[in-house]
């Protein structure tokens, strides 16, 4: 089985509705050193007035310009949204930076926006790069175009249910990020258990005992059948529904063992 690296950044993306925060904090206590958790921060809790957009923004301006002052003329409410269009992607180079710096002093687990939105982020960097051709904007996409495709520095983890929709989409953000070389795998949620082995599952088709059973086998072998062909192969957990948390021993197993 592949394992997810000891990427200083698990990036956790995913159709909504697959358990994809419910799996993000399983990474960060899985993903932890020394007992203590990794950070778990989410990209997707943005306030209605775009203020949280505009502070993350404001800090990266103030970083490249060296005086707040300036940096908060230029991102008056006018200025700002002239700036966004000038730059394609601002606001996610500057939550990748953001995310970046972060990375330097703990292990992060990024519970990140739905797969669409995520895979925009993550390919904002190489976009902008191609884009700008000097100064300190082109200087920064290529310091987070390299970030983001480094193994060691951030993996994402695809999330999704055993379902067509879901897979597709899963199968769609793997391809956008294989493209631009950025480690990923796939991590499957809601798939039932094998309660039998082969032997026991052949008997049991073979003599109906039990319809409850049959159901089972069936429900189970259309989940695997949705997830046939997918790259990289997933890896499957059996639940993630419930009020009840999932093992840590689970997320340490999608890790290999590595964290």
């Amino acid at each position: 089985m592949a394992t997810v690296s000891t990427a200083r950044v698990l990036f956790v993306t995913g159709k909504g509705g697959v358990g994809k925060t419910t799996v993000a904090e399983l990474l960060a206590k899985a993903a932890g050193i020394g007992g203590r958790p990794a950070r778990l921060i989410d990209t997707c809790g943005r306030s209605d007035d775009g203020s949280d957009d505009r502070a993350v923004v404001e800090a990266l301006i103030t970083r490249l310009v060296g005086l707040r002052a300036v940096s908060r003329r230029m991102l008056d409410s006018r200025s700002f949204q002239a700036l966004l269009a000038a730059i394609p992607g601002l606001v996610d180079i500057a939550r990748l930076d953001a995310i970046r710096r972060l990375s330097k002093k703990e292990r992060v687990v990024v519970d990140g926006p739905a797969s669409g939105q995520a895979a925009a982020m993550l390919l904002a960097p190489a976009r902008l790069e191609r884009l700008a051709l000097v100064g300190p904007v082109r200087r920064l996409a290529s310091e987070l175009a390299r970030f983001v495709a480094d193994p060691t520095k951030v993996s994402v983890v695809v999330v999704a249910s055993p379902e067509e929709m879901a897979i597709a989409e899963a199968r769609e953000t793997c391809q956008d990020l294989a493209s631009q070389q950025i480690a990923h795998r796939v991590l499957v949620n809601g798939v039932y258990p094998r309660r039998v082995d082969a032997e026991q599952e052949a008997w049991l088709v073979q003599s109906a005992v039990s319809g409850d059973a049959l159901l089972h086998l069936a429900r189970r072998k259309r989940q695997l059948d949705a997830v046939a062909g997918l790259d990289p192969v997933p890896y499957s957990i059996p639940f993630s529904f419930s009020d009840e948390p999932l093992a840590t021993e689970l997320g340490r197993e999608f890790l290999g063992g590595t964290a």
